[in-house]
């Protein structure tokens, strides 16, 4: 007995159990905050360090009761696991941990082994209540994986999890062999803390950038089912509204007039077929009115299609074409003036023709100029996700080796 007691109070010392005792009076009281929850973050950081203080102050009051009520096998279970926790006390030990798995040389074999080691490191974590989140998985072509990560969330995880770092070997006959050969696989186990706690238990101030990138993380992690979800609704109802309703069809032809880059080309490719058009149906001796007509149809534009029937109700009234298109304006200037020269010269299919040859040499230029722009704008783009990325990462990493 005098030798459980002698154990219990080394541990408290090695752990200063009073002082773990202010820690989480402390702690207790600042998560009464009424702007506590502001920095959701390092809200859940702090309540995630109450729940593990808790846990081991009454680890230690349970194997201090069971040597005061004599329950020597209690004791002696109790103590061996506070004495196991003095020993992981390193540097980032009781953080979450990220492990990957890779297999090495031995192709199926190796996938396999893989997996086995996989499924090994989930059942440990399930014994000891810890949860496992698959981050990536990349499944072997017969069995197995060729690599696997996931995250494993609980107390100390990483204290337990570290020395598992290494190449792993297996020595077996192979049931993936024909011959049932003997073959030695090899897998390789990587494991690094989640340093997002650290962050926060260090106080160091991260930009906005990383807060938002975490946000992100999280929120794919744990919502990943609803955002899938909202976007199959968003995406179907956006093409059932565009594509199955006459309102939808109208608006997504108003879009492709009005959006940022598409309508620096959009105009002129409508007046191209507006144009070529009528100086086709023209040329084939077609009225005016069916030729306005059949135009409103293949111009393939419900916005165009709504002014050129209301042109054809003008020019049935026996007014010029060239009024109400004047009127329009979604009808540029150039265009209402050709078909006023036309009319009054009697040449509306040559000057229709020309017009036509002007559209179709403006989508050209700008196509050409458009394309030219792409490749440094998507560099330029590319470049400032990977400064963002960059910065995120670093800066917070920084700061911290400044605290430390």
């Amino acid at each position: 007995m005098e030798e459980l007691k002698k154990r219990l109070v080394q541990i408290k010392e090695t752990i200063d159990f009073e002082e773990k005792k202010k820690i989480l009076r402390d702690l207790e009281a600042q998560s009464s905050h009424p702007d506590f929850w502001k920095d959701n973050l390092k809200a859940q950081e702090v309540m995630r360090e109450i729940a593990d203080l808790k846990r081991e102050i009454e680890e230690v009051e349970e194997a201090e009761l069971a040597i005061t009520v004599d329950d020597l096998q209690a004791a002696r279970e109790l103590l061996g696991k506070l004495e196991l926790r003095t020993y992981l006390s390193e540097p980032y030990d009781k953080n979450d941990a990220i492990l990957s798995l890779h297999s090495g040389q031995g192709g199926t074999e190796a996938q396999d082994w893989a997996a086995m080691l996989a499924r090994m490191y989930q059942r440990f974590a399930e014994r000891r209540g810890w949860k496992t989140v698959v981050l990536e998985q990349s499944p072997g072509e017969e069995a197995g994986f060729k690599t696997v990560t996931f995250e494993i969330k609980g107390p100390l995880a990483f204290g337990y999890l570290k020395r598992e770092a290494g190449v792993h070997r297996l020595v077996r006959q192979s049931p993936f062999n024909a011959q049932n050969l003997r073959q030695t696989s090899f897998a390789l186990v990587e494991v690094i803390p989640v340093l997002e706690s650290v962050f926060a238990e260090s106080n160091v101030p991260l930009p906005w950038t990383t807060r938002t990138i975490i946000w992100i993380s999280n929120t794919m992690i744990t919502y990943w089912w609803l955002i899938i979800l909202v976007l199959i609704l968003v995406i179907g109802g956006a093409i059932a509204f565009f594509k199955l309703t006459a309102r939808g069809r109208y608006y997504w032809d108003v879009i492709a007039l009005k959006a940022p880059i598409v309508r620096y080309i959009s105009y002129d490719l409508y007046m191209s077929r507006f144009a070529r058009t009528i100086a086709m149906l023209i040329a084939s001796g077609i009225p005016i009115i069916e030729t306005i007509k059949i135009t409103a149809s293949s111009v393939n534009n419900r916005v165009y299609t709504r002014i050129l029937r209301g042109v054809v109700a003008q020019v049935e009234k026996g007014i010029p074409m060239s009024v109400p298109l004047e009127k329009s304006k979604e009808i540029p200037i150039l265009v209402s003036q050709m078909v006023m020269v036309g009319e009054q010269t009697g040449r509306m299919e040559t000057m229709m023709e020309k017009l036509a040859d002007f559209y179709e040499e403006q989508v050209d230029t700008k196509l050409k100029t458009l394309s030219s722009l792409i490749e440094p704008v998507v560099i330029v783009i590319i470049g400032l996700g990977v400064g963002f990325l960059i910065y995120s990462i670093l800066y917070p990493i920084y700061g911290l080796v400044q605290v430390i």
